[in-house]
């Protein structure tokens, strides 16, 4: 049985962190984030996503 780690949608992090889905597209595209697709949509992992928050701003 394989732990899912907690992750965000891009639409969850638009709607919770007030930003666009132009500038987290721009984020995956230039590796400041990491994203993976399990399925239909885009993945980020909650605590990586929280930790690029942290250092940035």
């Amino acid at each position: 049985m394989e732990i899912q780690e907690e992750c965000y949608s891009i639409n969850e992090i638009c709607r919770n962190f007030k930003t666009s889905q132009t500038t987290v597209y721009k984020m995956i595209r230039d590796k400041q984030i990491q994203a993976y697709k399990p399925e239909r949509c885009r993945k980020i992992p909650k605590r990586e996503f929280q930790q690029i928050v942290y250092e940035h701003y």
